[in-house]
């Protein structure tokens, strides 16, 4: 109760205090203009949210209906580990945008910039790749319990899923940068499609394994359209 007071009144403070140093008036009409110039490259950044996070959470349902919770357990545990380089790769991101941007009117450059950083990218998952074969097990005994043995196949079948998903970094970050953000919703919408059909297939027939396999093509089909709507976007402006 205490906390909550105390919530209340700041809340109140800060009102007055805001309300009390607004020294300009809204201008509805230009509030309007930027909301409807940034929805039409926005709207497909939420479409593709709202995507990605159905695909991802589709084989968790997947598998708790096939199989039972569990096993829905040892996937996110798997997942987890294998995508153990995802910080790695927002970060790649985060450095690449403002890169790439800046050679945005030099397709050479252009290019040449993406397929430095998607070689880094390359080499560090390989790493990680060879990795999760040698001593995968290991790493899964030691960050969890010995519970979880015997799960290398699950752990190296979701760093490859990981490594695929993490190539579409570069590829992101063109497109984000052209504003082409279209054709990212548009490689998840299909990537989405492979999941809810191979996904639920292979889920049912061979469990957590299935559902890594069909990961990894939904990330493959991802990588491959993106790949390919980037080549056409920078053909058309050379």
């Amino acid at each position: 109760q205490y906390i909550g007071g105390m919530a209340i009144i700041s809340l109140i403070i800060s009102t007055i205090y805001g309300i009390r140093n607004i020294k300009c008036k809204i201008n509805i009409s230009k509030v309007k203009a930027h909301f409807i110039n940034n929805f039409r490259f926005g709207k497909w950044i939420l479409g593709a949210s709202i995507i990605a996070s159905l695909t991802s959470q589709s084989y968790p349902w997947m598998l708790s209906y096939f199989i039972n919770n569990e096993s829905v357990a040892t996937l996110g545990i798997c997942v987890a580990l294998g995508g153990l380089l995802n910080p790695v790769i927002s970060g790649v991101y985060s450095y690449m945008l403002p890169k790439i941007t800046q050679y945005r009117d030099n397709v050479e450059k252009f290019k040449k910039s993406i397929f430095i950083a998607t070689g880094v990218l390359a080499i560090i998952g390989v790493f990680w790749l060879v990795t999760c074969i040698l001593i995968g097990d290991r790493l899964m005994i030691i960050l969890y319990s010995d519970k979880y043995s015997g799960l290398k196949i699950e752990l190296v079948l979701a760093a490859i899923a990981s490594i695929i998903s993490g190539s579409t970094t570069c590829i992101n970050a063109a497109l984000d940068s052209l504003k082409r953000t279209d054709v990212a919703f548009g490689g998840l919408v299909i990537s989405f499609v492979v999941t809810i059909t191979l996904g639920v297939s292979l889920a049912y027939f061979y469990g957590i394994k299935g559902a890594l396999f069909a990961m990894i093509c939904s990330n493959i089909v991802n990588l491959m359209y993106r790949y390919r709507g980037l080549s056409k976007v920078l053909k058309y402006k050379a």
